[in-house]
């Protein structure tokens, strides 16, 4: 039971909470958290910062199929990181795939093992870029700024923290939260958005799709690398963590496989070098 003490007091620290209320979230949460301590099957936890997942029946449907026939496990992505973060501390071992930010919140008060990381054309990190339209003379400009980002909001503030400094403060602007980073994209070119989050590979994509709009864009400032999405492991590497991580290694092998994984901008899944590991578990919480 001490992983469930160990939920109890996470929960508390984060928000100490009145008698009558106390009482209320025990009501709901104790029977989650008996439950994970004698779990009725074998559960992969998805949640990501990075993207904003519209379509959580077709990802759970598809990883379920995937997982199901090769290992038995079930797939479970989390819309709310809140949620995502409950059952990461109620479970008192597991498997979990999360953002390489998230995972150094998660590492500050849980024991967790960084396993593997996404890959996509042999690169294990990425970098995101804030553009305009081209013609934009001062920037930040006087006016309050939209931007348009396709990530988690506490996730957007961190970037542009990162990639403007002391230039942009969150009173500066507001966020336009879209699908997918190409929307961003077309929110600049369309004219919703002063401003837009993506990655290069998706500014790539923008130019094949839409030259016009592409050769309209500047870039105003880009984030330092980021790693790809990680699998990691709570509590040590058990037969049942190993027979997962298998999964995930096999993923690229098959045809199946790799549709799935593309549902996550990747195309295989590495073993972490100890350099990665270091780089994970040595930068501070909120950093990239």
């Amino acid at each position: 039971m001490s992983a469930a003490w160990e939920f109890f007091g996470w929960i508390l620290a984060k928000a100490p909470l009145r008698a009558g209320s106390l009482c209320r979230l025990l009501f709901f949460l104790v029977p989650m958290v008996l439950f994970a301590q004698h779990p009725a099957e074998k559960t992969v936890y998805f949640y990501s910062s990075e993207t904003n997942i519209n379509n959580f029946s077709l990802l759970k449907s598809e990883f379920d199929a995937f997982f199901l026939s090769h290992g038995g496990f079930r797939f479970q992505p989390f819309r709310e990181k809140g949620q995502f973060e409950l059952q990461v501390h109620a479970q008192p071992s597991g498997v979990f795939l999360v953002s390489s930010w998230h995972f150094r919140d998660l590492a500050e008060s849980l024991d967790l093992e960084p396993v593997l990381v996404g890959s996509f054309r042999g690169q294990n990190t990425y970098k995101k870029i804030l553009i305009t339209r081209k013609g934009v003379t001062e920037f930040p400009p006087k006016k309050r700024l939209t931007i348009a980002s396709s990530g988690s909001e506490e996730y957007a503030h961190v970037l542009l923290a990162q990639m403007a400094g002391d230039r942009l403060s969150p009173k500066d602007y507001r966020l336009l939260t879209v699908p997918k980073d190409i929307d961003a994209l077309m929110s600049v070119g369309f004219g919703m958005a002063d401003a837009a989050l993506a990655t290069e590979r998706s500014l790539e994509k923008l130019a094949d799709l839409n030259p016009t709009l592409y050769r309209g864009t500047v870039k105003q400032a880009e984030s330092e690398q980021v790693m790809l999405p990680i699998v990691v492991v709570k509590t040590g590497m058990d037969g049942e963590a190993r027979a997962v991580i298998q999964s995930f290694e096999s993923m690229s092998d098959k045809a199946e496989g790799r549709r799935k994984l593309k549902l996550l901008g990747l195309d295989d899944w590495t073993a972490l070098s100890d350099d990665q590991r270091r780089q994970l578990l040595q930068k501070k919480r909120g950093a990239l």
